[in-house]
């Protein structure tokens, strides 16, 4: 097999909310895995469970959303802050012009 054959490295993430919430993503890193992973999951926190590249399992808990946040492009109505909702209506209202 090829080193640099795709998903090679690919490694297994299982996160769970300590509820109902049990998933599995497959990814090549800890960053794409969540990344994926935040995108349908509206919670503020996470339990995530998977082995490094070192060998060693890992299992904790993460605060989301993780990754940069732009200006307010593309974030999710829970997770903005109250400034970002206020001028997302200021702009909707002058869109209508109401």
């Amino acid at each position: 097999m090829s080193p640099y054959q795709y998903g090679v490295n690919m490694r297994n993430f299982i996160f769970t909310d300590g509820k109902e919430l049990n998933e599995t993503k497959k990814a090549g890193s800890f960053k794409k895995a969540v990344k994926d992973f935040q995108r349908n999951y509206k919670g503020a926190s996470v339990r995530i469970s998977y082995t490094n590249k070192a060998g060693n399992a890992i299992d904790d808990w993460i605060k989301l959303p993780i990754g940069r946040k732009k200006r307010g492009i593309g974030v999710p109505e829970p997770f903005m802050s109250a400034k970002m909702k206020k001028k997302e209506e200021n702009k909707k209202s002058k869109k209508y012009g109401t």
